[in-house]
Parts: structure tokens; sequence; C-alpha cells
């Protein structure tokens, strides 16, 4: 019902999985301590043994691979970085571009989605 009413569809289990990557995705606020600049805190983030690296308003989403997530979390924290949140995660490979008018009907259908008690998690590929 979500779905239809939504402009969504529904295609079977592992139908768009070939999109995604499963990743260590680690969560660092930008407002770290006083001693910690922007572009220190990214070379801290490289020097950890980061894959990639995006900013999302005033976070910081570091992608590592999935065996290497506690060892760069680890370094991290070793560094005096303060580390938000750590998990593993399904990283969209390569983000879209959408018309504007398409991205807010993405994201009501990503709300009433996330309003079920049946969803779990949701990954999408599309461009912030």
């Amino acid at each position: 019902q979500v779905l239809s009413g939504n402009g969504g569809k529904l295609v079977e289990t592992g139908a768009v999985k070939w999109l995604f990557e499963k990743k260590g995705v680690i969560a660092v606020s930008s407002n770290q301590p006083q001693d910690i600049k922007l572009e220190e805190l990214e070379l801290k983030v490289i020097e950890a043994g980061a894959e990639d690296m995006v900013f999302r308003n005033d976070s910081l989403d570091i992608y590592i691979e999935m065996e290497n997530l506690e060892k760069v979390k680890q370094n991290l924290k070793n560094q005096g970085v303060q580390i938000e949140s750590s998990s593993l995660g399904w990283v969209a490979k390569e983000n879209i571009q959408v018309e504007k008018n398409n991205k807010g009907a993405a994201q009501k259908l990503f709300d009433a989605l996330e309003d079920l008690d049946s969803v779990q998690e949701i990954y999408s590929n599309l461009a912030p």
C-alpha cells in the first residue's frame, strides 16, 4: 500500500543489491574539540585507513572495508577524534542525480516507509 501510493514498486529480494556494497560506516561530528581543525580531521581520517569520506551537514561519514571497521574506529579514537556512531551498512556504489520534484517524491516515500514497524533500514543511491 505504501509503495503503490507513493510511486514505488516491490521487486524480488536481491534485485537491486548489486547497486550497493557492504561497508563499515563511521559518523564523526565536524565539530571536534578546539585543537582539531577540519583539515586536520581529514588527514586523521585518511591516516586511520578510511576508503572514502563525505561531509553531510555537520557530520562526516567515513567509509571503510567491513573487516577494518573496528581498527579504523580505534585508530581515530586514539587520535582524539570524537565518534558519533559506527555500523555496517549498504553503501551505494554510485549515486544518481534526480530532479528536485522526483527527489521530493522519493523523500515522501522514504518517510512513509520509516513509519512502518516492519521496515528496519532504508538504503538509497540518490545523490544528496
